[in-house]
């Protein structure tokens, strides 16, 4: 075998040998477990390349005569790169004061199973540190806890979708460095997202991949990873956060005539539990009433929450979160609230108010719990506004409805956001466009427009 097929065939078996205690002897070294190819590197102040040398019969040592040196030096090219990169950070740490031993084994824990690689810069290295994370982190905050399913989820299809790229451009997603994070990498990626939320009819996840990514890159930066630079993110136009999607908002009539609907059994199938039909819509009507409460923040809503006549509890969302936000919902305004407080009470358990968690479950079971009551709720309520001839709605939209209808009724903003746990901004951007307030303002504007134009 010639010594360049023979490097080429031993590149996932190299290692390095210390030939002796010295600073200026470590070879580099491939086998088989029969053939070995030491490569001596000559180690100066600024620079590590190959030593002089030539290959004796038993392809021992390389010289730089060699016709095959060009070959040679790209396929060392990766190995020299980190050894520089680990020296340089041995003598800012600890001066004159390191061993060549040092050198190596801080090289084989970086590299571990991908020869000449920095573990610690491979893109798909710090993805799976995050997940790992995630998978079974759980957040705090006083009685409340939650998972980060949601969060690990969304990192996740980052991932994925990265590495459908990658495959879509030629390059080794397991090799993939945050060097080669560069703008034209990004910028790609961004249109490979626009394109393929086009094709699949996605509500904007290009915003939600590209922020993800940002994150694994700024994780990776704070560490002082090797080619990072977050430099490259000033000059990426980030896409648009905002989704435009179209919410369904219900009038109070239509909300009345849903919520007084008497359920009964479907003339097919197997009979129904109409304990849960009910519950399905005394907790849209409750959602409403009590300041738009979130589905999930209802789930999880206990008696102790309730104080002096007024619900105040932390968002489930923000439970454990930099920006933790509250509702403060005053149940003397909708008397209603506390009859369906009421007629929930006989079936209650662990001082949760309505009858869906359980606190002997894990997070992810009780995770798994109301997410399928959410999508058992969400389908009755379809049946029933297709049976009542109104437009289909959610749980959430019961949020929605109380958003959009406050600010019809002139409540002042920062009221509403105090009472729906947000903040005035996020207000104006969900629910003002569907206000009648909104319309009116638009006609009005449109109205002047036109008379100075005319004028």
């Amino acid at each position: 075998m010639s010594s360049l097929n023979f490097f080429k065939c031993m590149q996932k078996d190299f290692y390095l040998v210390v030939k002796d205690k010295t600073r200026n002897h470590l070879s580099f070294c491939l086998s088989d477990g029969k053939q070995r190819l030491y490569l001596p590197l000559k180690l100066g102040c600024d620079n590590i390349e190959l030593r002089n040398g030539d290959f004796d019969n038993k392809n021992h040592c390389f010289s730089k005569k060699c016709k095959n040196k060009e070959e040679l030096e790209e396929v060392i090219a990766p190995v020299r790169s980190l050894l520089r990169v680990i020296k340089t950070e041995l003598i800012e740490r600890k001066g004159d004061d390191w061993a060549i031993q040092e050198w190596k084994d801080e090289y084989y824990a970086r590299t571990k199973d991908t020869p000449g690689m920095d573990q610690s810069t491979l893109v798909s290295q710090a993805f799976e540190a995050k997940l790992s994370s995630l998978k079974d982190k759980i957040r705090v905050e006083g009685d409340c806890k939650r998972g980060c399913n949601d969060t690990y989820n969304l990192f996740r299809v980052c991932r994925n979708r990265l590495m459908g790229f990658c495959e879509s451009i030629n390059v080794p997603w397991e090799k993939l460095t945050f060097l080669g994070l560069d703008y034209r990498f990004i910028a790609d990626f961004i249109a490979y997202n626009e394109k393929y939320d086009l094709d699949k009819g996605n509500k904007n996840t290009v915003y939600t991949n590209i922020a993800k990514l940002k994150v694994i890159y700024s994780d990776a930066y704070k560490l002082d990873v090797t080619g990072t630079d977050m430099k490259v993110w000033k000059k990426i136009k980030m896409p648009s956060a905002t989704t435009d999607y179209n919410l369904t908002i219900l009038s109070l009539r239509e909300i009345d005539l849903l919520c007084s609907y008497q359920p009964r059994q479907r003339g097919r199938g197997r009979k129904g539990d109409l304990f849960k039909y009910q519950l399905y819509l005394d907790m849209f009507r409750f959602s409403y009433l009590a300041g738009g409460i979130a589905p999930v923040d209802m789930y999880y809503l206990k008696y102790s929450d309730i104080i002096n006549g007024e619900i105040v509890c932390t968002r489930k969302k923000t439970v454990g979160g930099i920006k933790k936000k509250q509702q403060h919902i005053s149940l003397d305004r909708a008397p209603e609230t506390k009859e369906i407080i009421d007629k929930c009470r006989p079936y209650s358990k662990d001082g949760y108010v309505f009858p869906i968690i359980v606190a002997s479950e894990t997070i992810k079971e009780q995770d798994r719990r109301h997410k399928n009551f959410m999508v058992a709720a969400n389908g009755y309520l379809k049946h029933v506004c297709q049976m009542l001839n109104i437009e289909r709605v959610t749980l959430y939209d019961a949020r929605h409805a109380f958003g959009t209808h406050a600010i019809n009724a002139r409540w002042n903003i920062i009221d509403i956001a105090y009472v729906m746990g947000n903040t005035p901004d996020m207000i104006y951007k969900h629910y003002w466009k569907y206000s009648e307030e909104a319309k009116n303002d638009n006609i009005t504007k449109m109205a002047e427009y036109k008379q100075k134009q005319r004028a």
